[in-house]
């Protein structure tokens, strides 16, 4: 993969993510605890698809470490966000 198709692949991969993220804040910072559990089981199921996505492409050579990190950094907003998906009112995920 090139740099440019490396970019456009980014960006695609991400766009489900950050659309997930959007929703989960717009309900976080609403105060709805159950909207807010529901968005985050989004997150943390598109974060895991992001991890997966990025650890099965090919990226270029001066990339890989980064797409690497960036896999890991997928995994863990998986775990967290599934955390968060486990809880009912906004306390409880500020608890966490």
């Amino acid at each position: 993969m090139t740099r440019k198709e490396s970019a456009k692949y980014y960006e695609e991969l991400v766009k489900p993510f950050n659309d997930a993220m959007d929703e989960f804040n717009l309900e976080y910072y609403s105060h709805d605890g159950v909207a807010a559990s529901d968005a985050a089981a989004k997150v943390a199921k598109e974060a895991k698809a992001a991890a997966v996505k990025m650890g099965k492409a090919v990226w270029p050579k001066d990339a890989e470490k980064y797409a690497k990190a960036t896999a890991r950094d997928f995994s863990a907003d998986a775990v967290d966000f599934g955390k968060y998906a486990e809880c009912a009112t906004i306390d409880e995920m500020d608890a966490i």
